[in-house]
């Protein structure tokens, strides 16, 4: 869905054979127009918010002890949840066929498992891009 200036994107994956698998993601976007030049060229703000929600193996250890001997047993367990979340500041300028992009972007991921703590991650990019013309 897309508006003059907001838009939203939703879209799943699902995964068959040995084991089954889906997940889905959530993006919200802006398209901001901050200065026009020339006939086709702008500078926009277009930043982005994405929810990652998914699956992942939760591994379990229980230690006991039998016959006099400590003995630890292992299980795993799938969980679905929110595993990620990025937030991407990007300024773009459009030319023509050419598109160039900067972007800081910052990754907040998140596990299922209690006992994990990832830490959030940020980095910048560059993107040069040029659409091939169809016709």
């Amino acid at each position: 869905l897309r508006g003059k200036h907001i838009g939203g994107r939703v879209y799943s994956n699902f995964f068959f054979g040995d084991g089954y698998g889906m997940n889905a993601s959530a993006d919200l976007f802006m398209n901001i127009t901050l200065l026009r030049f020339g006939t086709t060229g702008r500078l926009a703000f277009v930043p982005e918010a994405s929810l990652f929600y998914g699956s992942e193996a939760i591994e379990y250890s229980t230690t006991g002890v039998v016959d006099s001997q400590t003995v630890t047993e292992y299980s795993t367990e799938e969980k679905y949840g929110f595993l990620n979340t990025t937030l991407t500041l990007p300024l773009s300028v459009y030319a023509g066929d050419f598109d160039f992009e900067v972007s800081y972007s910052i990754n907040l991921p998140n596990s299922m498992d209690n006992t994990i703590s990832y830490p959030a991650k940020s980095f910048f990019s560059l993107t040069i891009g040029y659409l091939l013309p169809l016709n």
